[in-house]
């Protein structure tokens, strides 16, 4: 049996080797606040909304 098909040895895997990695942060993120949504709907509208502004600014920036 591989490591791939048994749970408990990735977890072991990853416990004995255990280095925290620091993750790549968002650096031009349009601002969002908490919102609620009557429908599916608008939740899309605004989501493309911010990816469209997203897309304006160039993609997304990267930092380490």
């Amino acid at each position: 049996m591989k490591i791939t098909d048994n749970y408990e040895a990735k977890i072991s895997l990853w416990a004995r080797e255990s280095k925290v990695y620091r993750m790549p942060k968002l650096a031009n993120l349009p601002p969002f606040g908490c919102r609620r949504f009557d429908s599916y709907e608008a939740l899309h509208v605004w989501k493309q909304s911010l990816l469209n502004e997203l897309l304006k600014q160039g993609g997304a920036k990267w930092t380490k």
